[in-house]
């Protein structure tokens, strides 16, 4: 058995990409508004999460075929 440890660091919000009215990436991004006005989109942390176990369990794949 292999010992696998991951670490997440994020410098700023998790940037979902541009903001476009009425297209599907809106379900999976939240739109915030700044202070100084601007939209910025972020991803919800159980998207996030769900993103990384699945990676996660990629790589373990790759390690143990």
């Amino acid at each position: 058995m292999q010992k696998l440890s991951v670490q997440l660091t994020f410098f700023e919000p998790f940037r979902a990409g541009l903001r476009k009215e009425k297209s599907r990436f809106e379900s999976y991004a939240r739109w915030c508004k700044s202070n100084s006005g601007l939209w910025k989109p972020y991803i919800p942390g159980t998207l996030l999460r769900s993103a990384v176990l699945e990676s996660v369990e990629y790589l373990l794949a790759l390690i143990g075929s």
